[in-house]
């Protein structure tokens, strides 16, 4: 039990007696109370509720044993298979071990409270529950543990109405909570939210597919020729793999479907190309923040009507406050929030609407992104995001692949300040009034219309929560709303596959040169300041040493340029929210376009509108293929090209596009020797920018207390630390360093090896690790506060067979520690073996275990390396220097 836990008075006479009455009974569980910091009940736990004859197939979906109830037979656990991958004890493992029907263990329920647990807000769930990482890497251990258990398909056909009635549980739980304490709110709809989500996955899983397919045979037996089709067509999907099949979808689209080709018309100067409505009732305090967010928006080319229900002094002096010319304010009786909407969209002169709470925000980009993806594919009707909820409660909701059939009665995937085209309002006969969850009713109309929504996973808009709320109201009838939504939309389904057999074999397209039209005007946008314009191309945004290099130098240079950033691969960008201290001006094109060949229209509008000065290309191929064309509609922009190796495809691809590019630039001379043996008899510039670090705000020795850290690793101070940090893959040579560390720990007691990081040979790794089984070998995982475990570092080991400029060195440089790395890339560039540190044959374990060994036996040239490496930082690889050399590059002409 947990160290301020508690036990019931009779916790343990009521175990006693459970025991007596049960004597065939191996291990029982029970239920549990929740208490807050100040001892105040919050309530019965939920989970512990559930016990009958498929308690194992219930578990393998989700944990319903509390912690602290169970009681289990002395000698049981010594009966538990441990894998060799799980080096802690996990309640979760030993429940599912212990239900594993071959092990024929009796498990009991006492249905009392037999165990009171103590709610902390910094607890360990709640850690869970906001750090993403520690979330994810709690999940992948879980399936790793689900992973032993055999899926029992047939619990899911025996008990589908059992799990229906669970999907009801956890929405009378959700009601519930919302008269508990915040605190057990914001844990009761997390809990509901992971519950919502495997419920979904389990209604999209084979499994469940397998019941639907079964329920439908039961129906249809009386009609074999229907049946047998059906059946045809299920062996088809086992024989043919998905590889094959998204072949086949790929031949059905590229020959069978019927492009055609539309041509956007101009829509008239004299009319914005959106409108916002803004319902006002009770948002004085708020209604400042959202029409902020409106007018920093870098799309300009809007109208925004406040329609005002309100006549209390406080909301009409608010509103008198506001003058704006793209502000109008339109005085309303209250009727609710879908009449407030309607009037103003039915006033509304633009050619899309966007409906937007006086409580809520939108990022810059929003209007823009929403216009780019609706005006450039005619096939949505809705332009929808993902959603930060903050205010009484806070979080990330990211909706999953839009699924029409789900939309009605199961969740609503789109936000409430969706932009959708004003047609489709007209069509549908706009919002309905007194029904409940009237914008989700909305959007059901539009979808059953044809007009389906385009999802980019940007989290760009933010939804603010209160104690009192429309939605509140709302989701106390909830089932009564649903019930309304369905009777509303009667055919709802039959309408829908309707339409998605239409879309099968027809694809709507615009032409590529009205494809952004509408937005092309300079005008349309926030005006630009004098600063020069620079747009960076890179492939994505998330943790890599080229990513880190963009951040370090835009950083030291963004009050000197305006800078924007232009992805093309597809990626779920970990690195976005560092990249947005920088600038808001982020676009993934990738999301926003499913035809590529629109990536052109987007740079040329882009260069055009925001008067762009530089493209500056990092690290990707995505831009050459119409770098040409670029180049012939705008002949004076400075094309810069950045390349860390040259070996890569976009290598071979900038040599290509050679006479279209100003300046090549690159992190190491290896790199620029190679271009100007490649593009010999030139006038382009060629520059080599080291990487760098920030040395004094970052990864500076002075910020950290170095005895504590190693203490805390459990390193004393003749001990020597020797670190592997890096990406767990085969060209980082991981291997060769527990290699290293298995030799020395033979015959070496104060050499300490640890190994930082995540990747493909994780697994394999960990095995390794086990078969040394040495306690001076340590796994530490993935970690983010890199410069932390530095500062205890005596020694970085760097064998990589491959290698471009790593900034792992030079960041283990500026922590003063000894660096040895492999000679590969730029790594002689930068460390002169024996003086900033040593440079050795790529992979050599026998070099490594030399200079190890060398440093261990005298201390002091490990000091003077570090010094001197320390110092080599400060004068060539600081962030500083890197920031001015490219500060220099974008102003020369």
């Amino acid at each position: 039990m947990g160290d301020d836990d508690l036990l019931p008075e009779n916790s343990l006479s009521l175990r006693a007696d459970f025991i007596k009455k049960n004597p065939g009974i191996d291990w029982f569980y029970g239920k549990g109370d929740w208490i807050n910091e100040k001892g105040e009940k919050i309530a019965v736990e939920f989970q512990s509720e559930y016990f009958d004859k498929f308690l194992y197939e219930r578990m393998l979906i989700h944990n319903r044993v509390h912690g602290g109830t169970p009681t289990v037979k002395r000698g049981l656990y010594q009966k538990v298979r441990w894998p060799e991958w799980l080096k802690r004890s996990e309640d979760y493992f030993v429940w599912l071990e212990l239900l594993r029907p071959e092990n024929k263990f009796k498990v009991g329920f006492l249905g009392e409270v037999i165990y009171v647990y103590r709610w902390h807000q910094d607890m360990h769930t709640l850690d869970y529950l906001y750090n993403s990482e520690k979330l994810q890497k709690k999940k992948e251990l879980n399936n790793q543990i689900k992973g032993l258990h055999p899926d029992n398909l047939l619990f899911f056909v025996n008990e589908i109405e059992k799990v229906e009635k669970e999907k009801n549980e956890i929405w009378r739980v959700f009601q519930e909570s919302q008269e508990l304490t915040l605190i057990k709110e914001r844990e009761k709809e997390n809990e509901i939210a992971g519950l919502k989500n495997e419920l979904q996955r389990i209604t999209t899983s084979r499994g469940w597919r397998f019941i639907e397919k079964m329920r439908k045979y039961y129906r249809l037996r009386k009609n074999p020729i229907i049946l047998i089709k059906l059946i045809v067509k299920g062996i088809g999907r086992k024989i043919i793999n998905p590889r094959l099949r998204r072949i086949l979808n790929r031949l059905i689209y590229n020959y069978l479907t019927r492009k055609i080709y539309l041509k956007n018309e101009e829509w008239g100067h004299e009319n914005p190309l959106i409108s916002i409505v803004i319902p006002f009732y009770s948002g004085a305090e708020t209604i400042g923040e959202t029409i902020n967010s409106v007018l920093g928006q870098t799309f300009q080319d809007f109208e925004c009507l406040i329609v005002n229900a309100s006549t209390q002094e406080k909301s009409v002096k608010k509103l008198n406050e506001i003058k704006h010319p793209k502000i109008q304010i339109i005085h309303q009786e209250n009727q609710g929030v879908a009449v407030a909407r309607n009037t103003g969209v039915a006033k509304a002169r633009g050619k899309y609407v966007m409906c937007l709470d006086d409580d809520d925000i939108i990022d810059p980009t929003y209007i823009e992104k929403g216009l780019l993806a609706l005006e450039s594919d005619p096939n949505y009707g809705i332009f929808t995001v993902d959603m930060e909820v903050f205010g009484e409660r806070s979080g990330i909701y990211q909706f999953p692949d839009f699924d029409p059939l789900l939309i009605r009665g199961v969740d609503n995937p789109i936000v409430t300040a969706a932009i959708f085209r004003k047609v489709a309002w007209e069509r549908t006969g706009g919002y309905k009034q007194d029904i409940g969850y009237e914008d989700w009713e909305y959007w059901v109309s539009l979808v059953e219309k044809g007009f389906w929504p385009k999802h980019i996973p940007e989290t760009i808009f933010r939804y603010r929560t209160a104690n009192k709320s429309r939605f509140k109201k709302d989701s106390k009838k909830h089932y009564e709303n649903i019930d309304n939504l369905k009777k509303l939309h009667p055919h709802f389904i039959s309408e829908i596959k309707k339409i998605k057999r239409k879309r099968l074999f027809k694809k709507y397209l615009i032409t590529q040169d009205s494809a952004l039209v509408n937005v092309s005007r300079s005008k349309q946008y926030a005006p630009r300041s004098s600063k020069k314009g620079i747009l960076i191309a890179i492939p994505w945004m998330t943790f890599g040493g080229a990513e880190t290099l963009i951040y370090n130098y835009c950083g030291q240079i963004k009050e000197d340029f305006d800078i924007s950033f232009v992805t093309g691969l597809e990626s779920k960008h970990e690195w976005e929210y560092k990249f947005k201290e920088i600038t808001s001006n982020i676009y993934h094109l990738a999301n926003l376009f499913d035809d590529k060949s629109l990536y052109l229209e987007f740079f040329s509008n882009y260069i055009k509108t925001r008067d762009i000065d530089v493209l500056h290309i990092i690290h990707n191929n995505f831009v050459y293929e119409f770098l040409p064309e670029l180049k012939k509609r705008f002949p004076k922009l400075k094309i810069i090209v950045t390349l860390f190796n040259d070996f890569a495809v976009h290598f071979n691809g900038a040599l290509d596009c050679s006479k279209y590019i100003d300046v090549f630039t690159s992190d190491n001379n290896k790199v620029v020797k190679s271009l100007k043996e490649k593009i010999p008899n030139t006038k382009k510039r060629f520059y080599v920018f080291p990487n760098a670090t920030d040395c004094y705000g970052v990864f500076n020795p002075q910020l950290f207390n170095r005895e504590e850290q190693r203490k805390s690793l459990n390193v004393s101070g003749d001990d020597l630390a020797v670190f592997f940090i890096g990406r767990l893959s085969s060209e980082k040579k991981p291997d060769t360093f527990l290699d290293v560390a298995g030799n020395i720990l033979k015959k070496e007691k104060n050499i300490k090896f640890f190994m930082i990081g995540d990747g493909p040979m994780k697994e394999s790794l960990l095995k390794k690790i086990s078969e040394i089984n040495d306690p001076n070998l340590t796994y530490l995982g993935y970690q983010s506060q890199i410069p932390k475990y530095l500062s205890a570092a005596d020694v970085f080991v760097l064998p990589s067979i491959v290698e471009g400029f790593p900034l792992s060195i030079v960041e283990a440089m500026s922590m003063r520690t000894v660096v040895i790395a492999s000679d590969v890339g730029a790594i002689s560039d930068v460390i002169e073996s024996g003086k900033e540190g040593f440079v050795v044959t790529p992979a050599s374990v026998e070099e490594i275990t030399e200079k190890i060994l060398l440093i261990n036996k005298d201390k002091e040239i490990m000091g003077a390396i570090s010094d001197r490496a320390r110092a080599a930082v400060e004068e060539k690889y600081s962030t500083v220097i890197l920031g001015n050399n490219y500060k220099r590059l974008y102003e020369e002409k």
